[in-house]
């Protein structure tokens, strides 16, 4: 797992760095300008660009732009044209930035205030704000960003694209479109969420001698994981059976609805799982009796004792609706779940987080079983569930995914185009997989079984979590090479999962 810092964690790894380990930040600076220097160098030799190729280099007054600063001088010395650019109010310019500014004038090195737009640039540089800034670019900082983003030039952001909010990766008016970033220390969160994702382009993260000194008590830990740790998950216990891999009890699907079920139990099986008995409509029969590895379950109250015993995990919501008859079965079998003491892992999706979101009592039966408990809502879903907006979401989503994780005892799995897995220990797994063609109908459907399939093979909740979400965002990559992105249905992500799990992720 990597760890994710906000600009506040960063600004604490920053001061170990100086206080503990004795690092001036005038060594800091000029090494996160030697680290974006070879990272600028090796995307423009993939590129087949000569080292005599012109770089424009936009500085702010701050030490963003003293590291701005460093570079040109390092890219001079390596023999490129550069041009360079100083932004913002001189009076507020850091010492550290003023030194970088006189050590270039020396080098007879000019810097301007204005950019040049009759130059064909080869590469251009963004060091103007940093992990600073949280509120929209204005003025001379947005008029820079709106010209340079429409220039032909390879695009290269120190720390993280100005514009781009370190935390949450949004954007508020425009924001730099790196193609590129070098940033240092540790990935800042805003590089995986929302815009910040996109206007990031491929991170290179260079430590820069600074040793990260662990979460602070107390507070959320943030974690990206990495293909090892997924492939060490994901170890298939040799010489099992069906019973082995478990068995999967799942409520889905309704009169109107029957695809959601078989969807999710398709990707259960296409994830491992052994064994499935499906909980639908009757009207569902013939459909699900088509699919010979699913067996067939009326939905019916006097069904779901024996579900339960012979469940090692549940499912509940995906198509089942949201009526008054549905809200009465939901409670039915979540009081069944608590009076077996069994504590069977459950997964809440769709249709039942619904439910849940508009009647409090149902939350009261989930804690009351004991179970380990996994809620997979999108945006809108959530919002109703956290009776807030989903523009408030979206402004403090870390937060609220961790306290909603918290004060429900659940696994929160937030789905967005960067899905987050909030644990109620605080820790947040953000997971910036998958493509925009997996925005289709039936994909959460499709998540689902994955993390079931994961759940009935013995894997723990947040794991199956995390890995679910992983597994599910590579399989929509591989659907995207064979479908392109405008072409994804959800059970092309489906198919793709047993491919996906035939490599090892």
């Amino acid at each position: 797992m990597k760890e994710l810092v906000t600009a506040d964690g960063m600004r604490q790894i920053e001061k170990h760095a100086m206080e503990k380990l004795q690092l001036s930040d005038a060594i800091l600076m000029e090494r996160a300008a030697l680290f974006s220097a070879a990272v600028l160098e090796k995307e423009l030799k993939k590129r087949g660009r000569k080292k005599h190729a012109r770089i424009l280099v936009l500085c702010g007054v701050g030490n963003n732009g003293g590291d701005g600063l460093a570079l040109a001088r390092i890219l001079y010395e390596h023999g490129y044209g550069v041009f360079v650019v100083l932004l913002g109010d001189r009076k507020k310019q850091t010492e550290l930035n003023k030194k970088q500014q006189q050590i270039l004038e020396s080098l007879q090195i000019k810097i301007g205030d204005t950019i040049r737009t009759d130059i064909e640039y080869d590469g251009i540089v963004d060091a103007m704000l940093g992990i600073g800034i949280t509120r929209g670019l204005s003025g001379t900082f947005a008029e820079a960003v709106e010209t340079v983003n429409q220039m032909d030039a390879f695009k290269l952001a120190i720390d993280i694209p100005t514009g781009i909010h370190a935390d949450l990766g949004l954007c508020q008016t425009v924001a730099f479109q790196a193609d590129a970033t070098a940033t240092f220390g540790c990935i800042k969160t805003g590089l995986l969420l929302a815009e910040g994702r996109y206007a990031s382009g491929r991170k290179y993260l260079g430590s820069c001698g600074m040793t990260y000194p662990g979460g602070q008590s107390g507070q959320m830990i943030y974690f990206m994981p990495e293909k090892k740790d997924i492939k060490k998950a994901l170890r298939r216990q040799p010489g099992g059976n069906k019973g082995t891999f478990g068995k999967l009890a799942v409520i889905a699907g309704s009169e109107k609805t029957p695809g959601a079920a078989l969807l999710c139990t398709k990707a259960a099986f296409a994830t491992g799982c052994g064994y499935i008995r499906l909980m639908t409509a009757e009207e569902n029969k013939k459909l699900v009796l088509s699919v010979p590895e699913v067996v067939f379950q009326p939905r019916q109250e006097e069904e779901i004792v024996p579900m339960l015993q012979f469940a090692s995990c549940l499912a509940i919501g995906p198509g089942i609706g949201t009526s008054e008859e549905t809200k009465l079965f939901l409670q039915a079998v979540l009081r069944e779940l608590v009076k077996s003491g069994k504590q069977l892992p459950v997964v809440l999706d769709a249709d039942a987080l619904n439910l849940l979101a508009a009647d409090e009592s149902l939350w009261k039966l989930t804690a009351e079983s004991g179970a380990a408990v996994i809620c997979t809502p999108h945006m809108a879903e959530f919002a109703r569930l956290a009776h807030v907006t989903v523009e408030q979401i979206r402004e403090n989503r870390l937060q609220l995914a961790g306290q909603f994780a918290q004060e429900k005892n659940c696994i929160l799995v937030l789905k967005d185009a960067t899905t987050i897995v909030a644990a109620p220990d605080g820790r947040i797994c953000i997971l910036p997989v998958g493509n925009d063609g997996m925005a289709v109908a039936g994909s959460g459907d499709v998540l689902t079984g994955v993390i079931l399939g994961l759940l009935a093979q013995g894997m723990d909740a947040p794991e199956a979590a995390t890995c679910g979400v992983y597994l599910h965002g590579m399989a929509g990559d591989l659907a995207a090479g064979l479908h392109t992105e405008y072409g994804v249905m959800a059970g092309d992500i489906a198919e793709c999962l047993m491919k996906n799990q035939n490599k090892k992720a």
